[in-house]
């Protein structure tokens, strides 16, 4: 089983939502534009849940555009964005690294890739 959090403003095609299990909802104010983002606490039992998010990941013209959903399953950690699926063990920090370095050529800061594991 897939678990994790998800920004559904990341997200182009709201079927998604229909392959989650939301457990909790939050909005967590931004300081920008869009005011809020509606964050969602899933879990997901569908084997192909990986492929599926990354189908509906927004993405942009520019790597700062782009948006990521991470998740964890059994003891592997993923990082979704449009069309590529990162994924490492837990607890391996060579694995993690090789993710974070693709990370920052999809745009993304150090200090968003504090996800927990």
């Amino acid at each position: 089983m897939y678990e994790g959090v998800l920004i559904k403003e990341s997200i182009v095609d709201e079927n998604i939502l229909d392959l989650l299990k939301i457990k909790k909802v939050e909005m967590w104010k931004t300081g920008g534009n869009p005011k809020y983002w509606t964050v969602l606490f899933f879990s997901s039992k569908h084997s192909d849940f990986p492929e599926e998010i990354s189908k509906v990941m927004k993405s942009g013209d520019t790597p700062n555009e782009n948006w990521f959903v991470d998740f964890k399953a059994d003891h592997i950690k993923y990082v979704v964005f449009k069309d590529l699926i990162l994924k490492y063990r837990i607890g391996n920090q060579e694995e993690k690294q090789l993710v974070c370095e693709r990370c920052r050529e999809q745009g993304i800061p150090d200090d968003q890739m504090n996800w927990s594991e």
